[in-house]
């Protein structure tokens, strides 16, 4: 069973004052990597989480949903402080440092991250995979390597119009008057049959069986309602319900469904105006139909981009919304959890370039680099993470399937 993110939220922060700290952290990052903006996940995280920089990367992201959040102010200078006694480097004395190997970029307007991108390497390129990081052509709908699919569609409109919402209140109300009417009338004419309480026949219906005092007004209740008006009833309204459904979920083609209903309410409603114009409830209710299909023909027009879909090639790019450290590396957690660990592996080169002190930041760039067989730099970001966190038990596995690539990877090269 899939927890919400409120269920989540609760059994992390109950673990955690129950002292199972690594249950809570998990638990607590699932909160934060499905909604950023949990403030409570993240306190609790920053008192959970193992290092400096994590503690700093939780109480910036506390005070970005709260600024004046007490706790999170006095949390960040007391770890902002250790942490500079703690990295601060030595220099014999009359050497300054050295200065920082920084160069700042110019910002543009509406300029996506990737094309600021100061390190020109293999991943700068927008055509490699997204799952496998090997180079394919812009045209291509498949990998040939790792045969994943390059194309997505995507809708043209992606929230719900105006229109999308009107069509589902109209057929809403159209259930709505059906049930009411339907019922009015079988109240109506069963009782002029001399039948006080019409609704105790509705078992009948569904193949119930009455009362013995009830047996002999059966067939007057059957001639009066006939059974296939209840059953057609029945068909309408579950008709309906899925109409509505399929609006709100949009489902491919779900206009076309809709100008159908449209159109047969028209014919209905033409037809019963030109066969049945003598009888005046029945010329009432053609009248109803046509208009009620001229409305929803109007509104079925006016649906189109609600369920149009343009083809997109998936690029290698950062996304346009991760810019902090955080979700820089939340980006790539998803895209790892995706299977799609060519970006992943952007997304967390520039959380760990953000924040080199985080050994998760390199566990999980390591993990990335060895799913798209780049070994050399999965063992780079691995001996930096077993550099900040020697006692990993993770370090020894990755270390064994690191070598095994590398030497598959010589296997093939050598003659």
């Amino acid at each position: 069973m899939t927890l919400t993110i409120e269920e989540k939220l609760k059994q992390g922060i109950e673990a955690a004052e129950a002292g199972h700290k690594t249950k809570a952290r998990s638990l607590l990052t699932d909160v934060v990597t499905a909604d950023e903006e949990q403030l409570e996940a993240w306190v609790w995280l920053s008192r959970l989480v193992d290092s400096l920089e994590d503690k700093i990367v939780c109480l910036e992201n506390v005070l970005t949903l709260d600024p004046d959040n007490q706790f999170a102010q006095n949390e960040l200078a007391a770890v902002k402080a250790e942490q500079d006694r703690f990295f601060a480097p030595v220099y014999p004395l009359g050497e300054e440092a050295p200065p920082p190997n920084v160069v700042t970029l110019p910002e543009t307007a509406h300029q996506p991250i990737i094309d600021t991108y100061l390190y020109h390497d293999e991943f700068d390129n927008i055509w490699l995979c997204p799952y496998c990081a090997q180079l394919t052509e812009p045209d291509q709908r498949r990998c040939p390597h790792c045969r994943q699919p390059l194309i997505v569609k995507r809708r043209t409109r992606e929230e719900r119009s105006v229109w999308l919402r009107r069509g589902i209140f109209l057929q809403v109300s159209i259930m709505m008057v059906a049930v009411s009417l339907s019922s009015a009338v079988f109240v109506v004419l069963v009782r002029q049959q001399g039948i006080v309480n019409p609704t105790r026949f509705l078992p009948l219906y569904l193949g119930g069986e009455l009362d013995s005092q009830l047996e002999s007004s059966r067939q007057i209740v059957f001639d009066t309602f006939p059974v296939w008006a209840f059953w057609g009833l029945v068909g309408f309204l579950a008709y309906t319900i899925v109409m509505i459904f399929l609006l709100y979920i949009r489902v491919p083609y779900g206009n076309v469904l809709y100008f159908i209903s449209a159109a047969i309410s028209l014919v209905m409603g033409l037809f019963g105006m030109i066969f049945f114009y003598s009888s005046v409830p029945a010329l009432g209710l053609s009248a109803f139909a046509f208009l009620l299909g001229l409305v929803q023909f109007i509104v079925t027009l006016n649906l189109w981009n609600d369920f149009t879909f343009k083809e997109h090639r998936i690029q290698l790019r950062l996304d346009r919304d991760a810019k902090s450290q955080a979700s820089l590396f939340q980006s790539g957690r998803k895209y790892s959890k995706a299977g799609m660990w060519g970006l992943a592996a952007i997304h967390l080169r520039r959380a760990v370039a953000a924040n080199p002190r985080s050994p998760t930041y390199h566990l999980a760039l390591a993990m990335a680099y060895l799913n798209i067989k780049r070994y050399d730099l999965a063992g780079e970001s691995l001996q930096q993470f077993e550099r900040l966190d020697p006692h990993a038990t993770d370090i020894e596995p990755l270390k064994k399937q690191i070598r095994a690539g590398q030497a598959k990877k010589r296997a093939r090269i050598t003659p």
